[in-house]
Protein backbone atom coordinates (compact mmCIF):
# COMPACT_ATOMS: atom_id res chain seq x y z
CA UNK A 1 0.00 0.00 0.00
CA UNK A 2 2.78 2.34 1.08
CA UNK A 3 4.85 1.47 -2.33
CA UNK A 4 1.70 2.13 -4.19
CA UNK A 5 0.75 5.70 -2.87
CA UNK A 6 4.99 6.28 -2.97
CA UNK A 7 5.06 5.60 -6.72
CA UNK A 8 2.01 7.44 -7.60
CA UNK A 9 3.05 10.42 -5.76
CA UNK A 10 6.50 10.33 -7.42
CA UNK A 11 4.76 9.54 -11.10
CA UNK A 12 2.51 12.63 -10.41
CA UNK A 13 5.37 14.67 -9.80
CA UNK A 14 7.33 13.77 -12.80
CA UNK A 15 4.37 14.63 -14.90
CA UNK A 16 3.70 18.14 -12.95
CA UNK A 17 7.01 19.05 -13.59
CA UNK A 18 7.44 17.67 -17.45
CA UNK A 19 4.71 19.39 -18.24
CA UNK A 20 5.42 22.97 -17.00
CA UNK A 21 8.65 22.43 -18.54
CA UNK A 22 6.67 21.93 -21.82
CA UNK A 23 4.70 25.12 -21.38
CA UNK A 24 7.29 26.81 -20.49
CA UNK A 25 9.45 25.98 -23.82
CA UNK A 26 6.02 26.82 -26.30
CA UNK A 27 5.46 29.81 -24.26
CA UNK A 28 8.65 31.47 -22.26
CA UNK A 29 8.16 34.27 -20.08
CA UNK A 30 10.84 37.42 -21.12
CA UNK A 31 12.58 38.19 -18.66
CA UNK A 32 13.45 42.37 -18.56
CA UNK A 33 15.84 44.08 -16.02
CA UNK A 34 15.32 40.96 -13.67
CA UNK A 35 11.81 41.12 -13.95
CA UNK A 36 8.89 38.44 -15.54
CA UNK A 37 7.02 39.93 -18.18
CA UNK A 38 3.26 39.12 -17.22
CA UNK A 39 1.70 36.84 -19.96
CA UNK A 40 -1.62 38.49 -21.83
CA UNK A 41 -5.17 37.29 -20.88
CA UNK A 42 -6.44 35.87 -23.74
CA UNK A 43 -9.42 38.36 -24.08
CA UNK A 44 -10.37 40.12 -27.15
CA UNK A 45 -8.71 43.55 -26.39
CA UNK A 46 -5.48 41.59 -26.59
CA UNK A 47 -5.47 39.83 -29.46
CA UNK A 48 -4.13 41.72 -32.70
CA UNK A 49 -3.71 45.20 -31.26
CA UNK A 50 -1.24 47.91 -31.45
CA UNK A 51 1.28 49.26 -29.49
CA UNK A 52 -0.94 52.55 -28.95
CA UNK A 53 -4.13 50.42 -28.19
CA UNK A 54 -1.14 49.08 -25.43
CA UNK A 55 -1.12 52.33 -24.07
CA UNK A 56 -4.57 53.88 -24.21
CA UNK A 57 -5.68 51.52 -21.49
CA UNK A 58 -2.44 50.96 -19.70
CA UNK A 59 -1.10 53.79 -19.22
CA UNK A 60 -3.95 55.05 -17.09
CA UNK A 61 -5.71 52.06 -15.01
CA UNK A 62 -9.11 51.67 -17.41
CA UNK A 63 -11.96 50.06 -16.84
CA UNK A 64 -13.07 47.77 -19.57
CA UNK A 65 -16.76 46.24 -19.55
CA UNK A 66 -17.37 43.09 -21.93
CA UNK A 67 -20.53 40.92 -21.95
CA UNK A 68 -21.47 43.03 -18.53
CA UNK A 69 -18.02 41.92 -16.53
CA UNK A 70 -15.50 44.77 -15.96
CA UNK A 71 -11.76 44.04 -15.87
CA UNK A 72 -9.01 46.48 -14.94
CA UNK A 73 -5.84 47.02 -16.65
CA UNK A 74 -2.87 47.25 -14.85
CA UNK A 75 -0.66 50.43 -15.25
CA UNK A 76 2.28 50.16 -16.70
CA UNK A 77 5.39 49.93 -14.53
CA UNK A 78 8.34 50.94 -17.15
CA UNK A 79 8.89 53.19 -19.52
CA UNK A 80 6.87 53.02 -22.99
CA UNK A 81 9.02 50.48 -25.34
CA UNK A 82 7.83 49.24 -29.24
CA UNK A 83 6.64 46.29 -30.06
CA UNK A 84 5.01 45.00 -26.51
CA UNK A 85 4.33 41.59 -27.81
CA UNK A 86 7.61 41.26 -28.12
CA UNK A 87 7.64 40.79 -24.31
CA UNK A 88 4.45 40.33 -23.19
CA UNK A 89 2.97 36.87 -24.74
CA UNK A 90 -0.69 36.04 -25.56
CA UNK A 91 -1.57 33.04 -22.60
CA UNK A 92 -3.06 30.39 -23.93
Amino acid sequence: MLTSLVIFISTFVYWSIFFKKYEEDQYPLIIVDGKKAPRLSPLSFHINKSDTDCMSCHVNNQIISINDKNFHSMEMPHEFRDNCMSCHILKI
